[in-house]
Order: structure tokens, then sequence, then C-alpha cells
């Protein structure tokens, strides 16, 4: 079985936590919506994504392939980007649109911090960096469609692969070594 159909309802159910816990942080406070939600986010798609792929595990005796632990988890992680990436869409275009220029803001205040910490002689290089922060597209469907395939492997496949790494377990047999000239391929016990 190298497919498990949790991993689909595990991504809905990532996709649902993810749009709450994003929802939430917004209603705390845009700011901290704009600056911190990553790392609540981050921890809640950590915890499904290892969920899936113990569930997937278990539904195979307890015995998995890294492939088959990647493939699960992965899936169940592109449903919750998916929907999460598009969602984030939602709130810079529909629901709170003032989002965009609060995100402007916050990267120019981070340049100013910046500029105070480095010092004189670099007045070129920040004067390009807060023109870049003031003309860089937010919230655009080219802009959205970026981050989602940005995200598929970064934060999706690459902690679907780390956490493969760890609930791998294969059940013994090597399937390399039951080729057809091998005698033991037609050996009954």
């Amino acid at each position: 079985m190298a497919f498990h159909k949790s991993s689909t309802q595990n991504g809905l159910f990532l996709a649902v936590a993810m749009v709450v816990s994003a929802l939430v942080t917004w209603f705390v406070d845009p700011a901290f919506y704009l600056t911190k939600k990553s790392f609540v986010l981050f921890f809640i798609f950590v915890l499904i994504l290892a969920k899936a792929g113990k569930e997937a595990k278990a539904a195979q005796g307890g015995y998995i392939t890294f492939g088959e632990a990647f493939k699960n988890m992965f899936v169940t992680g592109a449903i919750g980007v998916f929907f999460c990436t598009f969602f984030e869409y939602f709130m810079y275009n529909v629901i709170d649109p003032s989002l965009i220029d609060l995100q402007r803001d916050i990267a120019l205040d981070s340049v100013e911090t910046m500029k105070e910490m480095i010092g004189e002689g670099y007045e070129e290089l920040f004067e390009q960096i807060e023109e870049g922060a003031e003309d860089q597209p937010i919230g655009t469907i080219s802009t959205t469609i970026m981050q989602f395939i940005t995200r598929l492997f970064a934060p999706a496949a690459l902690m679907s692969a780390i956490i493969a790494i760890f609930i791998k377990k294969n059940n013994g047999i090597n399937m390399d070594s039951l080729d057809d000239n091998s005698e033991k391929r037609y050996v009954v016990k």
C-alpha cells in the first residue's frame, strides 16, 4: 500500500488548522499575524505531518518505506499549503487589504533597524532595499502562486523528507535480492 486515504483527510485537517490559526493571529494583532504567524503555522504543520506519517505507517502494519512515508506526508502538506496560501491571498484582498501597507511598513522598519545596527557606509545598499520593499507586489495572484510553489518545496517536501527519515521502518524483506535469477524467488515456505 503506497498511499493511505488518511493523507487527504489529514491534509484537509491541516488546512483548517492553519487557516483558523492564521485568523486567530490576525484577530490578536495584524502586525503579529504578519511577523509571527509563520512560526505558529510551522509548529502545527510539523505536528500534523508527523501524524499523517504515523497513520500511514500504522495502516501498513507498522512498516513503511521512506518513499511511501514521504508521499503520504507530502500529499498532506501540499493540501494544507494550498489552502493556507490561497487563504492568505483572500486575507490580503478581501478580509483586510490594509495588511499590504502594514507589511510594507514592517519591512521598511526592519531596514531602518538594520541601518542603525550596521551604521554608516551602506546608504546605497539600504536605498535599494527600501525601493525594493516599496515596489514589491504583495497579495497578487502571481505572488500567491509563486508562494505556493515555493512552499511545496519548503516546508512541504523538506519536512516530509526529514520526518520520513525518522519514521521509516522496512519489514526486513529486501525486494532487490529477489530478482529473476535468484533461487530464493521460487522457494515457498
